[in-house]
């Protein structure tokens, strides 16, 4: 699959849809909603319909139909396979070299992004020792300030994936 065959946005399934994030090499391969809180799509599918699994979706802070200086989409890490499972898989040099770069198309454009580093992170600071990165901040005011912000916890979040495979 290519850019230009990915699946047209059709909104008249959705209203809330936002984007299309596809990422070669891997399962994700699926519609972007967005709504008026964080919460909604926890447990709803593309559809409104409930699901445990939710489904994935675009922080509400965000501009829709166009991306944000950091645009913050939400998925789970399912391990049946299936939503962001697969990023777990760049913490392998080898995999992430076959698999760099990341899709995502908008009402207003489409963007290729090349991936420059991978990490873990949180939503509760409690789960790993209180160096969480706040990644939930749409609007970061300039590239050296995430940089910064990047570069200030790389190293923890190296000493967590190594915790991880530890585990494995």
């Amino acid at each position: 699959m290519t850019l230009s065959t990915l699946p047209v946005f059709n909104r008249s399934q959705n209203k809330e849809t936002v984007g299309w994030l596809y990422i070669p090499g891997t399962s994700i391969n699926t519609p972007i909603v967005q709504h008026k809180d964080n919460d909604f799509y926890l447990t709803k599918n593309f559809y409104g319909s409930y699901t445990r699994y939710g489904c994935v979706y675009a922080d509400y802070q965000c501009k829709r139909n166009t991306l944000s200086k950091n645009t913050v989409i939400y998925g789970h890490d399912m391990s049946c396979g299936t939503a962001f499972y697969d990023l777990n898989r760049y913490d392998d040099i080898e995999w992430y070299k076959k698999n760099p770069v990341i899709h995502y198309c908008t009402l207003n454009g489409n963007y290729t992004f090349l991936i420059y580093t991978a990490f873990l992170t949180t939503v509760d600071s409690k789960d790993d020792g209180g160096y969480m990165f706040n990644f939930i901040e749409p609007n970061i005011q300039t590239l050296p300030a995430l940089l910064s912000r990047l570069t200030s916890v790389l190293s923890t979040q190296r000493e967590l994936i190594s915790k991880r495979r530890t585990k494995l």
